[in-house]
């Protein structure tokens, strides 16, 4: 069924088009049924010659409409469509008048019109509907003029079943057409979930959320939040040696871990750069132990590490900045959105892990004092750390 419903359908068109394109149809597939079943009718009711004829034109004028939608004339079907049945209306009024009942096809036609023409061309399907309903006012004024030059045995009986046949037409055409929009909202909801699963994994859930709901700037200011740094000793002399392939396969593989890591502490990935890899804790959702978790976080993804290179030929290690502070957080861009931080605790953080040391967990006078209760700390002499001047670190080593 559906592919006799589809043709002229293919994947060039949009979902929209498509949509009328089938629409257009189920309208004149079900108008070959109607004029069919008229066929027959006269075959072996009437048994008048010059109805069967009649009948089989109608049937090939809506066939032709089936050929326009085969033949890529998507916008031609529709008004060859309406042709058609005015043409059929016109013929019938003529020869077997009023009392046929073939003008009630009219309220057929006003629903037709906006069915099956695209809504850009709106103004063409108004203007098919009120020609539409002006014929039917016309018929219904002018009908005690009309000659019957072909009277009907029992006209009572024909305006029943013309009744009958074009009200049950109407109600199959908008039983498919309520079944099509029905499908065509199911694809959109489909594509609106795969489209907010994709803002989701781009960005926080709670800033998703925020964007979805309004397109305004956001940019939120937070007065303690821990951020972390960690980036792969040696990796880019390592890539040199390496197949894009398996260069790509191993920064995959450890970073899946890291993300699995950040799921589990309630931290929030902010980015990746080459092997570098940027984390926080405490935004955007604010939590008061947010220096803990992300310590915690950082000794476990050294751990990871370590056991790694026990079974892997390339030894890989990090060096890892932590830092507290106050940040700004908001999202940039518009094409490619981007949920990032700012402040001079990011730029810290970035300093601890870039005057680090190879396996080391270097982190500031700012972060051992939220923490001192929980890890080991070793102390380090004062360095100099670029921008900052001489600035006291420690290297974390363990929980307590």
């Amino acid at each position: 069924m559906n592919k006799i419903f589809n043709i002229g359908v293919s994947a060039e068109l949009s979902p929209i088009e498509m949509r009328y394109v089938r629409v257009t149809n189920i309208a004149a597939w079900i108008s070959i049924a109607f004029m069919s079943g008229w066929t027959l009718i006269a075959v072996f009711m009437m048994h008048n010659t010059f109805a069967i004829l009649l009948n089989l034109l109608g049937v090939l004028l809506f066939g032709t409409v089936l050929l326009l939608n085969q033949l890529k004339k998507n916008t031609i079907a529709p008004i060859a469509y309406y042709a058609s049945a005015i043409i059929q209306l016109a013929i019938h009024l003529y020869l077997y008048g009023y009392e046929s009942g073939v003008h009630l096809v009219c309220f057929v036609l006003i629903l037709v019109s906006y069915a099956t023409i695209p809504r850009k061309k709106r103004f063409l399907s108004t203007i098919l509907a009120v020609v539409s309903l002006l014929y039917w006012t016309s018929i219904n004024v002018y009908s005690s003029e009309f000659p019957v030059r072909y009277p009907l045995l029992d006209s009572h009986a024909h305006f029943t079943i013309n009744a009958v046949l074009i009200f049950g037409c109407s109600l199959l055409f908008l039983l498919n057409m309520s079944q099509s929009i029905d499908q065509a909202e199911y694809n959109l909801l489909l594509e609106k979930e795969k489209s907010d699963n994709l803002l989701h994994k781009t960005l926080p859930e709670n800033i998703a959320d925020r964007l979805k709901k309004s397109p305004d700037i956001i940019a939120d200011n937070y007065e303690s939040v821990s951020v972390l740094f960690a980036d792969i000793v040696g990796f880019t002399k390592l890539s040199e040696q390496l197949a894009p392939s398996v260069l790509v396969q191993q920064l995959n593989e450890i970073f899946t871990v890291f993300d699995e890591l950040v799921e589990k502490y309630e931290l929030e990935k902010i980015k990746t750069i080459g092997d570098a890899y940027m984390v926080s804790s405490g935004v955007p959702k604010k939590i008061e132990d947010h220096a803990k978790k992300l310590g915690l976080f950082a000794l476990e993804i050294i751990d990871f590490l370590e056991s790694r290179n026990a079974s892997s030929r390339q030894k890989l290690h990090l060096r890892i900045g932590i830092h507290t502070g106050p940040v700004i957080a908001g999202v940039i861009g518009t094409k490619k959105f981007s949920y990032d931080l700012w402040g001079d605790t990011v730029n810290t953080a970035s300093r601890m892990e870039s005057h680090g040391s190879s396996g080391k967990i270097q982190v500031s006078e700012a972060f051992r004092k939220q923490t001192r209760d929980i890890f080991e700390f070793e102390k380090r002499k004062r360095i100099e750390v670029k921008g900052k001047g001489k600035m006291q670190t420690y290297f974390l080593i363990s929980i307590k």
